[in-house]
């Protein structure tokens, strides 16, 4: 078994060699004997990391659903056999993937939350795998310039694992042209594109936790975003807050 378990770990590591010159078939096709050889052996961890490298595989050839779905795969194989390793990998490229889709702030939280939780992660990534994700990074920047960036950074860093897992398994929504996703321009009041989204369900008249659990984000990080809504509009309760926000069109 042991003999079978290197031959996996060779097949795996000539097909990250074939990825990185761009050669996906071939790719592709190491990957397809590595997995046979680890599902011979029931090894799950293997099996595991090999569905996420699919995943990847995908994401790099713009098969987006085919990358969700291997990606999903995984994160859940990872979770359930308590690899938390290959948990952070999953949520980063969960995180890459939806910043390919449009989905910016969405995908700098995962990334975020991906190096937040496992402070070994970042030494597991392939050079293609870094670049990869510096590039998402990058990418992210340019839409929702520096201080959209650092915030949905902030709030990946505060992340847990379930909710974590809950935002990378969720769906995810291609921005548009003009969406809160798209771009960083400047909203009325200089409310930032989150404290757009925190005043929105406030004026629902959804409750702090209520707020935190639909964006993802702590109760303590809902409760400062209303605080700074309120000295922006220059109210002092949610009620006025709302109010204020309906009247003039805010959300």
């Amino acid at each position: 078994m042991q003999d079978k378990r290197s031959i996996a770990v060779v097949l795996g590591n000539l097909g990250h060699l074939a990825w990185d010159e761009g050669n996906y078939a071939l790719a592709r096709r190491l990957f397809d004997d590595n997995l046979a050889v680890s599902r011979e052996i029931v090894n799950k961890r293997d099996i595991a990391y090999t569905v996420g490298w699919y995943g990847n595989l995908a994401r790099s050839q713009g098969d987006h659903r085919r990358a969700k779905e291997f990606l999903a795969e995984s994160l859940g194989l990872h979770w359930e056999i308590g690899d938390k390793l290959g948990t952070s990998y999953c949520l980063c490229f969960c995180g890459v993937l939806a910043v390919q889709q449009g989905a910016y702030a969405r995908g700098m939280r995962l990334m975020s939350a991906a190096s937040s939780l496992h402070n070994a992660f970042e030494a597991q990534l392939t050079p293609h795998e870094r670049a990869d994700r510096d590039a998402a990074v990058a990418c992210a920047r340019a839409a929702l310039g520096d201080e959209g960036l650092a915030e949905a950074w902030a709030e990946g860093q505060a992340m847990t694992w379930e909710p974590a897992m809950s935002l990378a398994l969720g769906p995810v929504a291609e921005a548009t042209a003009g969406s809160a996703e798209s771009h960083a321009s400047a909203p009325p009041c200089g409310l930032s594109r989150r404290e757009r989204e925190v005043l929105r369900l406030l004026a629902e008249g959804r409750s702090n936790r209520d707020i935190a659990e639909a964006l993802f984000i702590s109760c303590r990080t809902a409760s400062t975003h209303i605080t700074h809504i309120l000295a922006k509009l220059g109210v002092e309760s949610r009620t006025e807050a709302a109010a204020h926000a309906i009247r003039d069109g805010l959300v």
